[in-house]
C-alpha cells in the first residue's frame, strides 16, 4: 500500500515551506535619507544686510531651485551654507533642493524691512551739537542748540544768503530746504564754515527732511 509513503512526505514539505519563508528574500530595504532642512525657515533683514543659513539632511550636493526676487534679495549656496543678501524692502523666498530622486525641497522666506525713520533727537541734534552750535548756539538768527533747533528750522524762512526766503526745512522736500542745500554746498557757501559734514551726516539730514522732518 502507498498511503503511508504519501503521508510521510507531508511533514517534509511543510519543513521546506517554513525554511523558504525564513530565508533571505533579497537585499535589505533602503533607508530613505533624512529630510532636507534649513537652519531657519524665515529671515527678516535690513537692506544691505547678509545672513547665512545652514542646509542639512537630504542628499548632498544641494542647489537653489528657485532664486529670490532680484529686486529684494540675492542668494548664494556654497556647500552646506546658504547666504542671503538683502537688497531692498519687500518679501520673497528661496527654494533649496537636494540631489535625491525625486528631489526634496526646503523653503526660506525672506523679508527685507525698510530703514527705521531718522530720529531728530538721536541722530540730527548730535550733528548740530558737534558742528553747528559754535556759530548758531544763540546768535546769527539761527539757534541750533538742543531745545531750540527744531523751532528755528521747520517751516521758518532763511533770512540771509542765497537761500533767503526759502524754508530752512520744508518737510518732505530736502531739495527745497535751505538747511540741506547749505550743508551739501548747493546754496552759497557750504556749512559749517571752514569745514564740511561727513557724507553720512549729510545723508541723515536729507533723509530726515524727506521723511517729513518729525520732531522725534
Amino acid at each position: 500500500m502507498t498511503t503511508p509513503r504519501i503521508a510521510s512526505v507531508v511533514p517534509v514539505m511543510a519543513s521546506l515551506l517554513l525554511l523558504a519563508s525564513c530565508g533571505d528574500s533579497g537585499s535589505d530595504p533602503v533607508t530613505p535619507p533624512a529630510g532636507l532642512s534649513l537652519g531657519s525657515t524665515s529671515l527678516t533683514l535690513q537692506a544691505g544686510d547678509t545672513a547665512r543659513v545652514a542646509v542639512g539632511g537630504g542628499t548632498a550636493p544641494y542647489g537653489i531651485r528657485t532664486a529670490p526676487s532680484a529686486a529684494v534679495a540675492a542668494a548664494f549656496l556654497s556647500g552646506t551654507t546658504l547666504a542671503v543678501a538683502a537688497v531692498a524692502p519687500g518679501s520673497t523666498s528661496v527654494v533649496v533642493e537636494d540631489a535625491s530622486n525625486p528631489a526634496q525641497t526646503a523653503t526660506l522666506q525672506v523679508t527685507v524691512a525698510g530703514q527705521p525713520p531718522v530720529s531728530f533727537a538721536g541722530q540730527i541734534q548730535p550733528i548740530f551739537n558737534a558742528s553747528c552750535v559754535g556759530c548758531h548756539g544763540g546768535t546769527a538768527g539761527l539757534f541750533l542748540a538742543a531745545g531750540q533747533s527744531y523751532g528755528s528750522l521747520v517751516n521758518v524762512a532763511a533770512g540771509t544768503g542765497a537761500c533767503a526766503g526759502i524754508p530752512r526745512v520744508a518737510p518732505g522736500n530736502s531739495a527745497g530746504s535751505a538747511l540741506y542745500r547749505r550743508v551739501s554746498g548747493t546754496c552759497s557757501q557750504r556749512m559749517p564754515l571752514g569745514g564740511t559734514l561727513a557724507a553720512a551726516e549729510i545723508e541723515l539730514i536729507r533723509r530726515w527732511i524727506d521723511e517729513g522732518a518729525a520732531n522725534n
